[in-house]
């Protein structure tokens, strides 16, 4: 897999952006509530928060301000696709919420008033290039501004104890990843006092990927479960190069076959396009996603939004950074889908904080006019 860049923005724009947010009620939780844990885990079992502050809100406040105004914004918008059924898996985003939590909102918005006995989290591996396994986060609990989401020991235990050979309990692996960490303040506004399996896939190998799919069905069989798989969509190439790419990818991931999937990407990799850096930072996550669902019983897909970090204020058109949020589930097919926009998408402003997308600030003089009047010059993270 390739290897992927990293780019910042202050965190000024973060704090602008909540800042701006509008202050009526939206529907949901409670601003400011913490999902409940019965037990708390002992202090050197608990995985911290590694990129609050960065990729969203280290603020409590804010953070579930930013997040239910993002689930309302979706009630707003009214073009999200009425499933016959819950999801029993998620391809969701994992890049700062300024630019992919708007997207990934559209996914999570499907879970809400489900009761799943069983979610599980797979992530991409972006800070070990010699982790070659699967690791399965096996006690304790993550951390974030929202307070801890408890790991499903027993769960992962089961999960472990199935394939040895590929599945190992590695915290280091964990530590200063993201992609299942910006995942987790969705969960804790929608599913309070849910339990989860982090799980991150270190190689996208078809060794790996299929292992863990295979072990994933045989734990979950017979479980209301969630599996969401996090993952981005095309690297760095431009707006319109972007476009193209996910339209392949997403189209390739609904016909719900891995090996379509797989030899999609390889093949537009092959393109040469340029700053294609990658068509999925996430594949091996989706992939086991494709499969476990598959093998679980879903038989639908659909893709619920997509955009791309040229979408936003905050991106640079020659360069961007794919989102999809893509559903699957058990039953009768939607009578129709959303396709890759062919334009720029309306919306994803309202989301972040902003009334109208004629307010979001793309001049960056004017930017950086308004935010000389916040305090604060943390480095902000990122668009994937």
């Amino acid at each position: 897999m390739k290897a992927i860049a990293v780019l910042t923005l202050s965190l000024l724009w973060l704090n602008l952006l909540v800042a701006c947010a509008p202050s009526e009620p939206v529907s949901g939780p409670t601003v400011g509530t913490s999902p409940t844990i019965v037990a708390s885990p002992a202090p050197g079992e608990v995985r911290p928060a590694a990129v609050a502050g960065g990729f969203y809100p280290r603020d409590p406040q804010a953070l579930a301000k930013m997040v239910d105004e993002m689930l309302a914004e979706v009630e707003r918008a009214g073009d999200l696709p009425r499933l016959p059924a819950p999801p029993m898996a998620l391809i969701v985003p994992h890049a700062g919420y300024v630019f992919s939590g708007q997207v990934a909102a559209y996914a999570f918005h499907q879970i809400r008033g489900v009761v799943y006995e069983a979610v599980v989290v797979v992530g991409t591996n972006h800070v070990d290039p010699n982790f070659r396994k699967v690791s399965v986060y096996a006690k304790g609990a993550f951390q974030t501004p929202l307070g801890l989401v408890p790991v499903d020991e027993e769960l992962a235990a089961q999960l472990l104890a199935a394939d040895p050979q590929h599945l190992v309990f590695e915290r280091g692996v964990h530590r200063d990843e993201h992609s299942i960490e910006v995942e987790l303040p969705f969960l804790q506004r929608l599913l309070p006092g849910c339990k989860i399996v982090p799980i991150i896939v270190g190689e996208p190998s078809p060794e790996n990927t299929h292992a863990l799919s295979d072990v994933l069905v045989k734990v979950l069989a017979g479980k209301r479960a969630l599996l969401i798989a996090s993952s981005d969509l095309s690297h760095y190439p431009s707006y319109d190069d972007a476009r193209q790419v996910d339209a392949a990818t997403l189209g390739a991931i609904l016909t719900m076959n891995p090996e379509r999937f797989r030899r999609t990407i390889q093949e537009q990799e092959r393109r040469d396009l340029r700053n294609l850096a990658t068509c999925a930072c996430g594949e091996g996550p989706i992939l086991t996603a494709m499969m476990a669902a598959r093998g679980l019983g879903a038989n639908q897909a659909a893709l619920l939004k997509y955009a791309n970090s040229g979408d936003t204020p905050f991106g640079d058109r020659d360069q961007v950074v794919g989102y999809g949020a893509v559903a699957f589930w058990q039953g009768s097919p939607l009578p129709s889908t959303p396709a890759v926009p062919s334009s720029t998408s309306s919306g994803l402003c309202l989301g972040m904080g902003f009334a109208t997308k004629g307010e979001c600030p793309r001049d960056p003089k004017e930017r950086e006019r308004i935010g000389g009047i916040l305090l604060g010059t943390a480095t902000f993270q990122d668009n994937c």
